[in-house]
């Protein structure tokens, strides 16, 4: 078994974002495991721009049916909300299995989700930035 990096970001908590191994099975990453770090039965997978990239961000999938999870973050523009734990991947192959961060990465991800710096971001309640 093969450990990837992703970004971890946990909503309404003052833990600072930070990257995790999480472990990838032979046929993918195990959902067990996602569904254990995120805090959640089921996961859903979207594909969102951080800074110049894409990056595929996995997600509660039925968080916005839950009232007692606070967003973690809100983007106008794409009239898109993100409530509860987030991981943050580099992208999926061609199997459509998760692809772990690599250093410029989690670099990007750092200027611009720890940072705050992206413009489009409304509310974010995951970082106590210091």
């Amino acid at each position: 078994m093969k450990k990837i990096k992703a970004y971890y970001l946990q909503a309404g908590k003052p833990v600072r974002p930070h990257v995790v191994e999480v472990q990838k099975e032979a046929n993918g990453s195990s959902l067990n495991e996602l569904c254990k770090l995120l805090e959640c039965d089921a996961i859903d997978i979207v594909k969102r721009k951080i800074g110049f990239n894409d990056y595929y961000i996995v997600c509660d999938d039925e968080g916005l049916l839950k009232k007692s999870i606070p967003s973690a973050i809100e983007i106008p523009s794409l009239k898109t909300k993100l409530v509860g734990n987030l991981l943050i991947f580099g992208g999926v192959d061609d199997e459509g299995d998760l692809i772990g961060l690599n250093v410029e990465q989690q670099k990007e991800i750092r200027q611009n989700i720890l940072q705050c710096g992206f413009p489009e971001i409304k509310k974010m309640f995951v970082v106590a930035v210091g």
